[in-house]
């Protein structure tokens, strides 16, 4: 009896080291399937942020469309503020540079961006696309998602730009022409269908105008 103890607790050991064996062996595969699954959400991550740059950059030229049309109603030579063209449409909510922001601090906040369409402070470009944009021709490409950008516009605090505007001559020919600079700055918030924020941009856009409010 006492001779086949040994051979019981080898067997015993070896058991025990295989079942140790076993967890790092599982360890391991549970390792590198989460290290394969980061990986996987990381690159579409890093995907789906490329698309929706590429979504702003469509978007910001729709904008900047808006405001010409808005502006302009059409003839370039003749636009006017946006302070006087742009009363009640909620993508402009403000009138003066030197008014307080709809948000805190220099850009628009998550917050803002949660609270601007109830608040009437940012609208949606599928309804500029729309409502402004809806005469236009020929007419703005429709872009993916466009319910989930969001675009306010508000009037730049800038120092006057030395630099004159410019008169389109109907032959194609500029010359300097005497209209006032204004200066506005475009943000837009492209939100992911998940309802996660993809992208937030700004960009600054200069409009001749014939007359200075």
């Amino acid at each position: 009896m006492n001779k086949q103890r040994p051979a019981k607790q080898e067997q015993g050991y070896i058991l025990l080291l295989t079942l140790i064996v076993l967890v790092v062996l599982l360890f391991g595969v549970l390792f590198v399937t989460r290290g394969n699954l980061l990986q996987t959400v990381m690159t579409g991550n890093t995907l789906q942020r490329q698309k929706d740059v590429q979504v702003g950059d469509l978007a910001l030229r729709q904008i900047q469309q808006a405001i010409i049309q808005t502006a302009c109603g059409g003839y370039p030579n003749t636009c006017n503020s946006l302070q006087n063209t742009a009363q009640g449409q909620t993508w402009f909510p403000m009138t003066d540079a030197a008014s307080a922001m709809p948000w805190t601090g220099n850009f628009p906040t998550q917050t803002f961006w949660a609270n601007c369409q109830s608040q009437q402070t940012c609208d949606t470009l599928a309804h500029i696309q729309s409502s402004v944009l809806a005469s236009v021709s020929p007419k703005p490409a429709v872009l993916p998602g466009a319910a989930n950008i969001l675009a306010v516009v508000v009037p730049a605090s800038l120092p006057q730009d030395a630099s004159p505007c410019y008169l389109i001559a109907p032959n194609g020919a500029s010359a300097p022409a005497d209209r006032t600079p204004k200066y506005y700055e475009i943000f837009l918030n492209i939100r992911e269908a998940n309802g996660q924020t993809g992208v937030s941009t700004t960009n600054v856009f200069k409009l001749c105008t014939v007359n200075q409010p």
